[in-house]
């Protein structure tokens, strides 16, 4: 049993899924990259209201998003609880999984996938994938009031409009696009989230 991890200083925060988690936290550690897995940000939480502790693990993370390429200026995750798993790791935490949120205002880099309803009104997109393609939020690429004008399988960089996190399951969001990005920019950009300062 790791005795460092045990008496380490845990965040105190409440864990359910969907919980928006309002300040920024920083990570204990960094998981480093093993086989397919990629580094991965560790969080030791204690929620003083069931009086649990667990261990968090930061999902679907670009590598340029880790602490150590941000020196001095890291100032944290702006994070959501996604997933509670039933297991634990060896020093007995509950294992959860967190994923960086998603605000109005900030920028990403989205896969165009196809149509809404209304071709004129707004396309999908996906945003935020994991092992085998899956996606994390539903995207809503709105064509209104822009002069990028957009087609399916194109990657694009946007802002976002506005955020609905009811569905746990599949939050979304609007995002409106402000270019058209090459594929090999997509892939090093995948996942991002960009602060936007806000004009």
């Amino acid at each position: 049993m790791n005795n460092q991890k045990l008496n380490i200083q845990r965040l105190k925060l409440e864990v359910k899924v969907g919980n928006i988690i309002q300040q920024a936290i920083k990570p204990h550690s960094v998981n480093q990259p093993k086989g397919s897995f990629l580094a991965t940000p560790e969080f030791f939480i204690n929620d003083p209201h069931g009086n649990r502790n667990y261990v968090g693990y930061l999902r679907a993370l670009n590598p340029a998003d880790l602490p150590g390429n941000y020196g001095e200026n890291f100032q944290g995750y702006k994070v959501i609880v996604r997933d509670i798993l039933p297991l634990e790791d060896d020093n007995g935490n509950t294992i959860i999984y967190l994923e960086e949120r998603v605000e109005e205002g900030n920028g990403v880099y989205v896969l165009v996938d196809g149509h809404g309803p209304s071709k004129r009104r707004f396309m999908h997109g996906r945003f935020l994938n994991y092992e085998g393609d899956s996606t994390r939020y539903a995207v809503y690429i709105r064509q209104e009031e822009t002069d990028v004008k957009v087609n399916q399988g194109e990657y694009i960089f946007g802002k976002v409009l506005s955020v609905n996190e009811n569905n746990l399951i599949k939050p979304k969001f609007d995002l409106k696009p402000l270019k058209i990005v090459e594929k090999n920019i997509f892939n090093s950009e995948k996942n991002r989230i960009i602060r936007l300062k806000k004009s």
